[in-house]
């Protein structure tokens, strides 16, 4: 098992970031899933965005979804989705709940999972996540770490 360092988190925080900047895609917010708010936090003061934690619970799902949708065009967001791991499972589970909450049959979502909802993992990789901060599986994080 890789036991990550707070040094480890930076860096693969920078690495999104890079990417991020690589793709020329800017997110309006970001949305930390499940214990991923300490890289979400540091990751939304490097390019200056907002930062929401996304309840286990769903609560939040009809908001985000209404904003990623944009029943106005000019209203419409980027969300970057920001995973520990690559939590695969989780990502289908979002992505599910956010088409029952908002228009199930439509069409736009296609354009919506490909353009304005992005998903990041600090670890890990995986073909449904559009960035990696670092190529680890099995860690460890510092925030984990019991005496």
């Amino acid at each position: 098992m890789k036991h990550l360092s707070y040094i480890d988190i930076e860096t693969a925080v920078k690495k999104i970031m890079t990417d991020l900047r690589k793709d020329k895609w800017v997110p309006d917010y970001i949305v930390a899933v499940e214990d991923a708010c300490i890289p979400s936090v540091m990751l939304s003061h490097l390019i200056n965005c907002e930062f929401h934690h996304l309840k286990t619970d769903g609560s939040w799902y009809p908001w985000i979804a209404d904003d990623l949708y944009g029943y106005d065009v000019c209203l419409q967001k980027n969300v970057l989705f920001v995973f520990l791991d690559k939590d695969v499972g989780f990502l289908e589970k979002i992505k599910t709940d956010m088409l029952s909450a908002c228009l199930p049959n439509s069409t736009k979502w296609d354009d919506v999972w490909n353009n304005n909802a992005r998903f990041a993992s600090l670890t890990g990789i995986s073909n449904s996540m559009n960035y990696t901060g670092a190529e680890y599986d099995n860690v460890s994080y510092p925030w984990e770490i019991t005496e």
